[in-house]
């Protein structure tokens, strides 16, 4: 059996604010950034992705190189591992960039590794991240706060 496979579907509630997925990856109308998602829309993408392994008690999130078509992220629960909805593989490089921006590092600068903390209605996370290279793959680790 593909030990990427989910087998139960899980959802998570948004708190009040939050928009849903859906929402976070439409493209833009206009008045973005050359590459299409604004800072503001990746920013939101990152935390709801990263509450939603948060709320299903995830290990380990690991968001793949880049591959032809959707990118599947994959989050840990014990030694299960689970696929979100794929992504759009033209998104990936801007959530990169961001993570650095939210790391505090210069554009560019790799391997990308730090802690991140965020806040979403009362959840508080705790994330290692490590990214070795633009085309390496992006992974969360949690910790506990």
């Amino acid at each position: 059996m593909n030990p990427f496979v989910n087998l139960n579907k899980r959802s998570i509630l948004l708190p009040k604010g939050c928009k849903d997925l859906l929402d976070v990856l439409q493209r833009p109308k206009g008045g973005s950034n050359r590459e299409g998602a604004s800072k503001d829309e990746i920013r939101r993408f990152i935390l709801l992705v990263t509450m939603q392994a948060w709320q299903d008690k995830a290990r380990e999130l690991v968001i793949p190189r880049a591959g032809e078509g959707g990118i599947p992220i994959r989050y840990k629960i014990d030694e299960t591992w689970y696929e979100m909805t794929p992504i759009p593989s033209h998104i990936r490089s801007e959530v990169i960039t961001e993570l650095g921006r939210m790391l505090r590092l210069p554009d560019g600068q790799f391997p990308k590794e730090g802690v991140i903390t965020m806040d979403c209605g009362n959840i508080h996370m705790i994330w290692r991240l490590q990214v070795r290279d633009a085309d390496a793959d992006c992974i969360f680790t949690r910790l506990e706060g």
